[in-house]
């Protein structure tokens, strides 16, 4: 059994000057656990202001989850078609990476949920991606038969 405080402190761990906040949700958006460090500069005013210090983290993931179903869902028809006669290559979606205006964004799956980190503009892509598959390999097994079943 997974605990929320081991969670949070295996999310906690990714953290850096460059790496700012890291989240685990449901692909419906639903935000189960996230870390966040003293160098977070994600957003604008409006979020800054904002009496609860989750929100930027719960929105990150609802337009996260949203933005890996709408890719998820609509290129694995074009992939599948695509590689019709290339059996051998992998054709699932195994990450998003988004450069944003205010940082860069990597989405991927553990198990039934995601994980997403956010880095600031000057976080380098590999770094983003190494930091993923370490969580993604450490979070896979355990979360395998957590979330939503599809």
């Amino acid at each position: 059994m997974l605990k929320p405080k081991i969670i949070s402190e295996i999310l906690n761990q990714v953290l850096s000057t460059s790496i700012n906040t890291a989240l685990l949700f449901s692909q419906e958006g639903s935000l189960l656990s996230y870390a966040t460090n003293k160098y977070n500069n994600i957003g604008s005013p409006v979020l800054v202001s904002l009496k609860d210090p989750s929100e930027p983290s719960k929105m990150i993931a609802a337009i996260s989850s949203n933005v890996w179903s709408v890719y998820k869902n609509n290129c694995s028809l074009w992939f599948n078609q695509q590689n019709q006669n290339q059996q051998n290559q992998d054709d699932t979606l195994n990450m998003i990476f988004l450069d944003c205006e205010e940082g860069k964004v990597i989405i991927s799956q553990a198990g039934k949920l995601l994980v997403a980190l956010v880095g600031n503009n000057n976080t380098e892509i590999g770094l983003l991606k190494i930091k993923m598959n370490t969580l993604v390999n450490y979070f896979n097994n355990s979360l395998q038969y957590m979330g939503a079943d599809n």
